[in-house]
């Protein structure tokens, strides 16, 4: 019988350097260069509206985002701080890049490198850290990443990454 310890060393042994390479490039550099915005909160047009709005109100259901509101109870509750919201949205941008990395097949640790950097450092990537929802437009983004993961490494994977798609487009 195998300890829970020697399972999860496994699974950590059995994931490609470029991988993690990906991953921890992602956060190093997110948490560096987005820094400014989870000390601070900078109010645009979208904060001000969720000052003055009901956090549970159904704007993004006659936007088209079925899923939003579930998903921002979930990620966000009612709390609106960027000390969480920004570190949750930077842990996905790495869960995607890595996903990125995975399915691409980059075996270099330089691109993976440069690829796990451009997912937190693209300029729209620092303009959503602006917004009370990034964390869940950057989940959003994870699952249509796992919906191509799911699509291209299993033979009836589609079917999980139409789901997977589906979700995605309802949070966005």
């Amino acid at each position: 019988m195998t300890t829970l310890a020697e399972r999860l060393g496994k699974i950590w042994g059995d994931i490609s350097k470029p991988v993690k390479i990906a991953f921890f490039t992602a956060l190093i550099a997110g948490f560096i260069t987005h820094l400014p915005m989870i000390a601070n909160r900078l109010f645009n047009h979208d904060s001000l509206t969720y000052l003055l709005t009901d956090p549970n109100s159904t704007v993004a259901l006659s936007q088209g985002k079925w899923l939003s509101l579930p998903m921002n109870l979930l990620l966000r509750g009612n709390l609106a701080s960027t000390g969480i919201i920004i570190p949750l949205g930077i842990l996905f941008l790495a869960l995607t890049a890595s996903v990125a990395v995975s399915v691409l097949n980059i075996r270099s640790g330089l691109w993976a490198g440069v690829i796990g950097a451009i997912h937190v450092l693209f300029p729209s990537v620092m303009s959503a850290n602006t917004f009370y929802a990034s964390a869940l437009f950057f989940f959003a983004l994870l699952l249509a990443a796992l919906s191509v993961l799911f699509t291209v490494r299993f033979r009836w994977g589609f079917l999980a990454g139409v789901v997977l798609l589906t979700l995605s487009c309802g949070i966005y």
